[in-house]
């Protein structure tokens, strides 16, 4: 991979946790949102983005949610 895309992928994945960060501020740690920039269906990391919002899950809460909704 060259420097150049080197580059484009971080600017892309920090755009991602920008957006993240900028939508639920503080409700959310560290580990959600590396769990949420994981899921690459946008509207999926969204809805998940969401629900663990607002249902207050825990990081675990949210890797189990996400995996049962994939099954």
């Amino acid at each position: 991979m060259s420097r150049v895309e080197n580059i484009a992928m971080i600017e892309a994945y920090w755009r991602i946790v920008e957006q993240i960060c900028y939508a639920l501020r503080s409700n959310l740690t560290w580990t959600h949102l590396r769990q949420l920039i994981r899921i690459d269906n946008l509207d999926a990391r969204n809805w998940y983005m969401n629900e663990a919002s607002q249902q207050g899950w825990s990081a675990c809460a949210l890797l189990k949610n996400q995996r049962e909704g994939q099954a």
